[in-house]
């Protein structure tokens, strides 16, 4: 996972988008519950969202985001050390940062505001991001002001409903291989 990450900080642009293929081809494998619900991530994703990787590259982080969180259900993430809560800063930086001409700005809202519906927390409550803090009402503002527009990513758009059952603690079905490339946008 560390070569995975130096190549997303460091990488040529063709290094970069094989890095995110392999990443996403894997993303359902980065969950282990033998040793106590744990997973790994690239640091230099989880610690800040980069816009200067290919478009085709944050599409298919942004899938093996969703991809790893479905892997294993809300109970388990839960339990899992670490938990699943650093995702949401990110997806707020994702939705904060990108273009709306790439489609990952309304992928990521709908991300953050389903993962919002799973916690119950005070508006002032925090989450650390890249050193500093963002609150959760930053947050849900950020998502209440978004605009959806008719750009939309369609491997991404395919998880929603999976990731609507997921929030509810619902069981998620395994992906199937059909969605394991990302596309252009719809």
């Amino acid at each position: 996972m560390w070569l995975i990450s130096e190549v997303f900080r460091i990488g040529t642009s063709a290094s970069q988008l094989e890095a995110s293929k392999l990443l996403r081809d894997n993303a359902e494998q980065l969950t282990f519950s033998e040793n106590m619900n744990t997973y790994i991530w690239p640091a230099s994703i989880a610690e800040a969202w980069s816009t200067s990787l290919p478009v085709d590259a944050r599409i298919n982080n942004l899938l093996a985001l969703y991809r790893m969180l479905l892997s294993r259900d809300l109970a388990w993430w839960k339990s899992a050390r670490g938990g699943y809560l650093w995702t949401i800063p990110l997806l707020d930086e994702v939705l904060a940062s990108e273009l709306p001409s790439s489609g990952l700005k309304n992928e990521s809202a709908m991300g953050v505001r389903l993962l919002l519906s799973t916690i119950n927390v005070s508006p002032n409550a925090q989450f650390s991001w890249r050193g500093g803090r963002k609150t959760v009402s930053e947050i849900r503002n950020r998502v209440e002001r978004h605009r959806m527009t008719n750009i939309r990513i369609l491997e991404l758009s395919k998880l929603e409903s999976q990731l609507q059952i997921w929030t509810s603690g619902g069981p998620v079905s395994r992906l199937d291989d059909t969605s394991r490339s990302a596309g252009g946008t719809s």
